[in-house]
């Protein structure tokens, strides 16, 4: 059955169990304010006797104290129809006074406010308290204040006083009965029960306008995500409200839309620009193919000619396509990356030797640091990143080309510049220069190789180890690569 339970409530809606939550939270609430409050009721008996009791007794000794004369109508007149019984004793002058209106104890619930009387003999049951106690008569519970008796399963509550007036010793006893309360109890216990029930459906009521509150975000989030879609993501949530986890989970959902569109435009734009580079070559290569085809089988040297350009035209797409397999799998953080300590000094130094054998016409400068740099890096790719700078430096530089390295301690990072004496790039270029598949005024540098991707791939590098680059450029003087890696 609990199974049964448990496997209904969850299958509801998330604003039906808030509701049914909430619903029982006020309801138990309620209850248990009903509880505490008919407990309350059923002692406050005592304490109300017992002030009336004193009241009483203050009432007779102020009496007595004023001096006017004492007597049962006097006595009878200050305990008003309050039904307290009473001796008064005068000890010096041997005089008692003693109730005479006593209420019979045979049926109480006939009497205002269900009182009830000791006994037509004060006195006797006074006697019965010392006498018959071990029998189960009385039960007698002293407090400092006043004391307890119980006949007939009747609480009756008595105070004692004595004082001097006069020279004369007064003693007061007062008797009552304790309020009954049950009447009372029942009448409360009636109302509080139709008060549950109305707070029951109230609950009921607020429960659900409280879910539906609390649940609007959630549901702009969920009709938001049906209207996305691959071909439209502009779709937003708008951001209202006060500032609580459904603001912050609306916020951080628009937050993830904005990094998917982003994304799904960076793929389209790769894809585009892919397809766009790819293109060219494919079509040099078909168009040596045809020319192969119409006159190379006849002529050597065309033939030669086509062939050296279809190799290079292929050698060209191997370069691209596997620098786009890089690029694919650092976005889907597939490269692995094998980081230890390595040497700032030795890679540059390594760099700057094979240079140096590759292009003897090359002038290859290498500053290296005093101290040997160390920096947590994969080594080859940190080399793979210094070849790029080198190959972007050697295509757009003149005949008279100068490679500059220097490595450099700043602050707490390791730095490794690349400088050229080349042409420089445009200032409208520069926030542009590390996107993909872009290259520098592509009208003056057409007949310069390149796909637009090294400089992309430098700076995933860069940051797969937590660097940053720093670009600086002056028209026909050059350009330096700054990179700077934390030292750990």
């Amino acid at each position: 059955m609990r199974n049964r339970i448990e496997e209904e409530f969850n299958k509801m809606p998330i604003a039906r169990k808030v509701m049914l939550l909430y619903g029982w939270l006020f309801t138990l609430s309620i209850v248990a304010f009903s509880v505490v409050l008919l407990i309350s009721a059923k002692g406050m008996g005592v304490g109300i006797t017992f002030t009336t009791l004193q009241n009483c007794a203050e009432s007779i000794e102020n009496y007595i104290l004023s001096g006017k004369e004492l007597n049962n109508d006097s006595i009878e007149s200050i305990v008003g129809s309050n039904y307290v019984e009473y001796i008064i004793e005068n000890k010096t002058q041997n005089k008692v006074y003693v109730s005479t209106n006593f209420i019979p104890d045979s049926n109480p619930e006939a009497y205002p406010d269900n009182e009830m009387s000791l006994s037509p003999d004060i006195e006797d049951d006074l006697n019965l308290k010392q006498k018959k106690v071990d029998h189960g008569y009385f039960r007698i519970l002293d407090n400092n204040d006043y004391t307890v008796y119980t006949k007939n399963g009747h609480d009756f509550i008595s105070i004692q006083n004595e004082f001097m007036c006069g020279g004369n010793i007064y003693s007061i006893k007062l008797f009552k009965a304790a309020v009954n309360n049950m009447f009372y109890v029942k009448y409360l216990a009636m109302r509080l029960l139709y008060v549950d029930i109305i707070g029951l459906l109230f609950a009921a009521l607020i429960g659900m306008y409280i879910s539906r509150v609390m649940l609007r975000p959630v549901r702009k989030i969920r009709e938001t995500a049906e209207r996305i879609s691959v071909e439209d993501l502009s779709q937003r949530i708008e951001i209202s409200g006060p500032d609580d986890e459904l603001k912050e989970l609306s916020i951080t959902f628009n937050s993830m839309i904005d990094r998917l569109e982003q994304s799904f435009e960076q793929q389209s734009r790769f894809v585009s620009d892919a397809s766009h580079e790819l293109r060219t070559p494919i079509s040099v290569i078909k168009g040596y193919a045809n020319l192969i085809n119409r006159w190379g089988k006849d002529d050597p040297e065309i033939l030669q000619e086509a062939v050296n350009n279809i190799l290079e035209e292929t050698d060209h797409m191997s370069v691209m396509i596997k620098n786009l397999l890089f690029l694919a799998k650092s976005d889907q953080h597939r490269n692995h990356v094998q980081k230890q300590p390595m040497s700032l000094n030795d890679a540059v130094a390594d760099i700057a030797k094979d240079l140096s054998v590759t292009d003897e016409k090359i002038k290859v400068t290498a500053d290296l640091s005093d101290e040997d740099i160390i920096i947590n890096g994969d080594p080859d790719l940190i080399k793979q990143m210094l070849w790029i700078y080198t190959e972007n430096a050697m295509k757009y530089s003149g005949d008279d080309k100068e490679i500059a390295y220097r490595v450099y301690r700043e602050a707490n990072f390791a730095c490794v510049s690349v400088r050229d004496n080349g042409y420089g790039i445009n200032e409208e270029d520069l926030p542009h220069i590390f996107d993909r598949f872009y290259r520098v005024d592509k009208s003056r540098n057409k007949d310069i190789p390149g796909n637009g991707l090294g400089l992309s791939i430098a700076k995933w590098i860069i940051e797969i180890h937590s660097g940053k680059v720093e670009l600086k450029s002056i028209v026909g003087q050059g350009t330096e690569f700054i990179n700077k890696f934390k030292i750990e």
